[in-house]
């Protein structure tokens, strides 16, 4: 275990769960080595820079996932790492292999060798995602919990992104040359305050597109508020795991719903804004035997028709997180995006 006041790196700094790791990781008192890939962007690292505790415990450190040795700087006499580096794209994708399994993979490897090289690293915590742990192939209601693992996404049938992750997963779990203790954080869709624009458009994008009326997938998920995620990252560097014990932790809130189930607290939480879920044309169609497979990947298909139940139970027995309601969640998502000028919310015509 790592307790606070210890030195921690963390890559991906700047993304939604990389951001709010950082400013949890300083509130408990840990130092921390932000990592991105180009800490000389002003802009991009004005948030990081404004944390509370960031003047005396952050640094900015780069760090690229396709550059072999490009973390070995900021990782050097640090005694844990975070990884929450990725490409998150789940369906607009040209080159799977390129934009997505390429970066996950080899990026992975090489942040592990970086870890390696350091020789002071006493725990990795890896952040995966709930797609890694839901089985294709189950009963499409069935419950998962940390023991399921998704041994059906590949490239070729559509889920490059879920490929990526049980690969890049399995890497960490399976890794044992640095001598560290390795854990994974399997977050759901991640909502919740957005520091930046970018943020809005990562995950926290489902809620951006009901309040600008825009189309997008509608499938059943399973939501959590990227404090929680954060908060489970920070929690797993300082708990104690007895050896042969699940080094994995599915993080997930009890919302579990479908994108459009969103709309009606939306609307009840923010009468001033329009909000309205829609999804494209072609969803309907998805329910069409055969026709499907004329527009939608076998991945695509199954993600919509699916109503999988995660199992939340271990996350709040073994790292005693206690997840944010989903109203709280959605009120602090907009308001996030609204205060910070980062959208302009749609009104209600009297």
């Amino acid at each position: 275990p790592v307790p606070p006041g210890a030195v921690v790196a963390v890559t991906g700094a700047t993304g939604f769960i990389g951001s709010h790791v950082c400013e949890q990781l300083l509130s408990a008192g840990y130092r921390v080595r932000a990592v991105v890939r180009n800490p000389d962007d002003a802009e991009k690292v004005a948030h990081l820079k404004a944390l509370s505790g960031a003047a005396d415990r952050l640094t900015l450190h780069g760090g690229r996932l396709n550059e072999p040795g490009s973390y070995d700087a900021a990782f050097s006499g640090a005694e844990a790492v975070v990884h929450t580096a990725a490409v998150v794209e789940v369906f607009d994708v040209k080159d799977a292999v390129k934009q997505v399994v390429d970066p996950s993979v080899e990026g992975t490897n090489n942040v592990l060798a970086s870890a390696d090289k350091a020789g002071t690293i006493k725990r990795f915590v890896h952040t995966s995602s709930v797609l890694a742990a839901i089985k294709w192939d189950e009963p499409l209601d069935a419950k998962l919990s940390e023991d399921a693992w998704n041994t059906v996404s590949s490239v070729g049938n559509g889920d490059p992104y879920g490929y990526a992750k049980v690969t890049a997963e399995r890497l960490v779990l399976d890794h044992t040359a640095g001598g560290f203790d390795c854990v994974s954080i399997l977050p759901g869709v991640n909502l919740g305050p957005c520091m930046t624009k970018a943020h809005t458009k990562s995950s926290a994008v489902v809620i951006r597109q009901i309040m600008y009326g825009n189309s997008q997938a509608d499938y059943h998920a399973h939501f959590v508020d990227v404090r929680d995620s954060a908060a489970a990252h920070v929690k797993a560097l300082s708990v104690s795991l007895a050896d042969g014990d699940s080094r994995r932790f599915l993080v997930v809130s009890d919302a579990q719903m479908r994108v459009s189930g969103l709309q009606e607290p939306l609307q009840r939480l923010f009468p001033q804004y329009a909000m309205e879920a829609k999804a494209p044309m072609s969803h309907s169609l998805l329910q069409i035997p055969l026709l499907w497979r004329v527009f939608a990947t076998e991945f695509q298909h199954t993600y919509a028709m699916q109503q999988f139940t995660i199992d939340n139970a271990r996350s709040k027995q073994v790292l005693g997180l206690e997840y944010h309601t989903l109203d709280k969640t959605l009120e602090d998502t907009v308001k996030s995006m609204v205060d910070g000028g980062f959208i302009k919310p749609r009104t209600r015509s009297a």
